[in-house]
């Protein structure tokens, strides 16, 4: 095999290898971005629930929306800078 053969080997398997990384780095995003959305939906009807007057009266009931809520906040900042870090 001559140096120029070798050459085109290895740029062939770095390239594949390259695409493959990439592949796999856009399919992480859009798994991210899923659960992003999914998780803005839950907070969105955490909230809307705190509003209601019967659950607003039930103390026990806020703590636990509350809870719950702070819970999938806590997690969308995580998958946030999750997200910004894979996408640079």
């Amino acid at each position: 095999m001559t140096q120029s053969e070798t050459l085109e080997k290895t740029s062939y398997h770095q390239d594949k290898e390259s695409k493959k990384l990439d592949r796999q780095r856009k399919r992480k995003l859009e798994e991210i971005e899923s659960r992003i959305e999914e998780l803005e939906e839950q907070i969105q009807d955490y909230e809307d629930e705190l509003c209601k007057p019967e659950v607003f009266q039930d103390h026990e009931k806020v703590l636990e929306i509350n809870l719950k809520n702070e819970k999938a906040k806590s997690e969308l900042e995580q998958l946030m800078e999750d997200w910004a870090e894979i996408a640079e």
